[in-house]
């Protein structure tokens, strides 16, 4: 739920656990050299095996940012789906591990300490088995190590063409926005072998008291936009719509929307709040106001490296996050807490920067 335009406040304590990363990890080898290298084996190893498991969210969520800026998710979906690669049947093992400056043939970007990789590993296709001689760029960004896709053979630009849904799905709602971020979902969802169904309605408040599955509203203006658990639906206020539109852009209603749909995701996933979730399990209101607010970072990841949003509307979602903090003096636990500002655009940058991962979301393999 969206509250009332309220004062931003800076972050006093972070109850959710989840850090935007973006280029601002430092010089590795100031570590521990062995350590470092450690880490890249360790690295390595996961993406392997979220190779040979099929687990292609994993693999991109732990892609560079400039590739994923480039790539969607789905195209390195139907990549791995096309590209005839053998899979990886046992762990690699790593032959060589050096450490040495960047530079991007994409951005131009230096980055500093990156680990050039080479590794052998088994695969096997069909009948067919082999050893793969393979390379592998990685760069720490201060939590994670990151491969980027300018390390493989194929050509970014033509992988990021592969970016058609293969979900046999037509979405209900007729604004292309939200045509895709419904589609998005169902795509994710079918992905993984998941259930989907999109929210059931979209509805503007007009007429008050209103009846919802989640009761009798009588002012909606003082919660702007919701969605009600009980009847999969999301309320909105549109007076509160317009003048997100008219004073912001079109975007800013958009993430909006985003947000309360992170909210449908948590319900087809079971992820519930509860005021006690030490005892009843569950989450905090305000983990799962947090967790929305990371899963709209992912559709805006997707829909940025699409090319259906530019930066600027980027711009526009953290000029409603900025004011959309809670009160000052709201206590972390109460029911209605929503975090701060600060923690809200913290989360949305963590979803976009480290998708299902950062959101503490699975929904298994894809392939």
């Amino acid at each position: 739920m969206l509250k009332q335009m309220k004062t931003v406040v800076l972050a006093i304590i972070v109850v959710w656990a989840g850090v935007g990363t973006g280029m601002t990890g430092g010089p590795v080898l100031a570590q521990n050299a062995n350590q470092a290298e450690q880490a890249v084996t360790r690295t390595v190893t996961d993406l392997v095996r979220a190779e040979a498991e099929g687990n292609i969210n994993r693999l991109y969520d732990l892609m560079a940012p400039e590739s994923r800026d480039i790539i969607p998710r789905q195209a390195l979906a139907n990549w791995y789906g096309t590209s005839g690669r053998m899979i990886p049947v046992e762990a690699p093992e790593i032959t060589s591990i050096t450490f040495d400056d960047w530079e991007s043939d994409i951005s131009g970007d230096v980055y500093e300490d990156v680990a050039f990789v080479e590794y052998s590993v088994a695969v096997e296709s069909g009948r067919q088995s082999d050893v793969r001689d393979a390379e592998m760029l990685l760069w720490n960004d201060g939590q994670y190590w990151r491969w980027f896709f300018e390390g493989m053979d194929d050509d970014i630009d033509d992988v990021a063409e592969m970016s058609d849904w293969t979900v046999t799905y037509e979405s209900p709602y007729r604004t292309e926005m939200f045509r895709n971020i419904d589609t998005f979902w169902a795509q994710m969802f079918a992905n993984a072998g998941l259930e989907y169904r999109p929210p059931v309605d979209m509805v503007g408040v007009v007429v008050e008291p209103t009846r919802t599955g989640c009761g009798t509203e009588d002012d909606i203006a003082m919660a702007a936009v919701y969605y009600c658990t009980l009847d999969e639906t999301i309320y909105y206020d549109p007076d509160f719509r317009d003048m997100l539109v008219d004073n912001i852009g079109e975007y800013a209603w958009d993430h909006v929307i985003s947000h309360e749909w992170g909210h449908h995701i948590q319900r087809l996933l079971d992820i519930n709040t509860s005021r006690d979730p030490e005892l009843q399990g569950g989450q905090y209101t305000i983990e799962h106001e947090l967790q929305a607010d990371c899963l709209s970072g992912i559709f805006g990841q997707d829909a940025l490296a699409r090319g259906i949003i530019r930066s600027r509307d980027m711009n526009h979602a953290m000029s409603v996050i900025s004011v959309a903090g809670d009160a000052r003096g709201t206590a972390w636990d109460d029911v209605t807490a929503h975090g701060t500002s600060a923690q809200r655009e913290q989360s949305f940058w963590t979803g976009y920067d480290s998708g299902l991962i950062g959101c503490h979301i699975s929904l298994g393999v894809t392939g």
